[in-house]
């Protein structure tokens, strides 16, 4: 019979063989060692591409030993666990986790029943949260297909639902084409939707989105725009902006802006100061000098604050080291979860392992799994959205030790 504990604990392992059997039977495992016979509310699988193929023997197998009251799980083209990042070589990580005094429901795109939903936020959380409807939810976890899921449109009508609860995710990045990706969820293999779990009770999560973004010149209030063309900042010809701004920057800044030019825009605007954190960014994917105005990757309105940003490697490092130089003041996590863009990694920070290193340097030997998403889900303020170029970060601990 399992033993019970009243103690929060998680348990990671990650597996790098090549044959899909043996890559889940090793990883399986090393959980069920690490966990000692504690019975396992969640499981949480991320595996590379290379053993999409597997999937519904693998999730059978994870659900036959480790007998988990809840698992969901997606494909990506590369998976992190503790201190280590594996990109474009077969890999299957586990975060396993035993929640005492959590309640959990998990669910898939089908089951939200959207978008005839989305004129109803509370049959959307009803659909979300099923017996736990009356619980005040404490995070929702959603793994999405990027081909069959509209995560841009989702994402607000949660938001209503669960009263700004926040989401953490990512878009599966395991396949180029629709039907290509796996989305587990208890037992089942899916290849297109969104799976996800809701929890709720004795437990504190604390969200880090790290844009790895800073701004340059200042703020402008949004004074002319078409959807998400921007064509006048502060009853200024966006362009004359933009040339006025390239003038101010030294030669390095200017560089960065030359590779991708990126906009923030304000979350709040009650804010008398904006800084880091402040910001949703988004790319510039265009513009036009003749016609005057920049082609941006969102949806803007006249009065929105937005400021232009760059990003590099080291303003990325800088910028995770000091959102988690944060998370010390609550103490260590049991667990961690993260999800990070695909473009990151040893592409962008030119050396492997990375950011499970910076994770580590700050958070210590903390049981870790999380993939490379084609789209990072994550809230900025008290609304959640998909990011690109980002790195969202799940910590869990239970209530008594969050300060």
């Amino acid at each position: 019979m399992p033993q019970t504990t009243t103690t929060m604990r998680f348990a990671s392992a990650i597996s790098q063989a090549e044959t899909s059997g043996a890559a889940i039977d090793s990883a399986l495992h090393d959980i069920a060692d690490q966990m000692a016979g504690l019975p396992i509310d969640l499981l949480i699988i991320t595996m590379t591409y290379h053993h999409a193929d597997e999937a519904d023997h693998i999730v059978d197998q994870a659900m036959t030993l480790l007998t988990p009251a809840a698992m969901i799980g997606t494909t990506a083209g590369g998976v992190v666990a503790s201190g280590i990042e594996v990109e474009g070589d077969p890999a299957i990580t586990l975060l396993a986790a035993h929640l005492p005094g959590v309640q959990m429901n998990t669910f898939t795109y089908n089951d939200l029943d959207w978008p005839a939903s989305a004129q109803a936020p509370h049959d959307l959380r009803h659909n979300l949260m099923g017996d736990l409807y009356e619980h005040e939810p404490k995070l929702v976890m959603m793994f999405a297909d990027p081909f069959s899921v509209p995560m841009s449109k989702l994402l607000p009508t949660l938001d209503k639902a669960t009263g700004g609860t926040p989401v953490v995710g990512g878009m599966a990045s395991g396949s180029l084409e629709p039907n290509g990706n796996r989305m587990l969820i208890d037992g089942r293999a899916l290849n297109e939707g969104a799976v996800g779990v809701v929890l709720t009770g004795n437990l504190s999560v604390e969200t880090t989105v790290s844009q790895g973004c800073r701004p340059i010149g200042q703020p402008y209030v949004i004074t002319q725009c078409n959807k998400n063309l921007i064509q006048q900042l502060g009853g200024q010809n966006v362009m004359e902006v933009v040339r006025e701004l390239t003038d101010q920057l030294d030669a390095e800044n200017r560089a960065l802006m030359q590779q991708g030019l990126l906009v923030g825009r304000v979350i709040n605007e009650y804010k008398d100061r904006f800084g880091r954190g402040d910001f949703l960014i988004r790319n510039v994917i265009g513009a036009a000098k003749d016609e005057s105005f920049i082609a941006v990757s969102d949806f803007v309105k006249v009065g929105m604050t937005v400021q232009f940003h760059v990003r590099d490697k080291r303003t990325a490092e800088e910028d995770l080291h000091l959102l988690l130089d944060a998370q010390k003041l609550h103490g260590p996590p049991a667990g961690v979860f993260l999800c990070t863009c695909n473009g990151r990694g040893s592409g962008m920070y030119e050396q492997p392992d990375r950011e499970t290193t910076i994770i580590a340097q700050h958070l210590g030997d903390v049981p870790l799994t999380g993939f490379f998403a084609a789209g990072e889900i994550g809230p900025i303020g008290r609304n959640n959205f998909v990011h690109g170029f980002t790195a969202s970060i799940a910590l869990f601990r239970p209530i008594e030790q969050h300060t």
